[in-house]
């Protein structure tokens, strides 16, 4: 009989992880018909930007990532705040892995 490896504690920890991507993947599964993402500089920083069908912006989400964590994740949905984001077809898209 071997023992695992996978102890609830680990499974724990490796679930704690991946949350913010399992939140992510969620968060985008919820999104409207022609909801589409591009990555921008947002603040100076790396940020996704998802855009509504008609090219105005939906949401800003931000991560902040210190010594290989995430430390936080910001979502931004409040029309008044997102008032400085371009439409679509402004927008200065990040190329970067895909």
């Amino acid at each position: 009989m071997t023992e695992s490896n996978s102890s609830p504690e680990s499974m724990l920890a490796a679930f704690d992880r991946h949350r913010p991507i399992l939140f992510s993947i969620d968060h985008l599964r919820k999104a409207p018909p022609g909801f589409v993402v591009r990555r921008m500089q947002i603040n100076g920083r790396l940020g996704l930007v998802g855009y509504f069908e008609d090219g105005s912006p939906h949401s800003v989400t931000t991560i902040d990532v210190a010594r290989d964590k995430v430390r936080a994740i910001r979502l931004v949905v409040n029309p008044e705040k997102l008032g400085g984001v371009p439409p679509l077809d402004r927008a200065e898209i990040v190329e970067g892995p895909r």
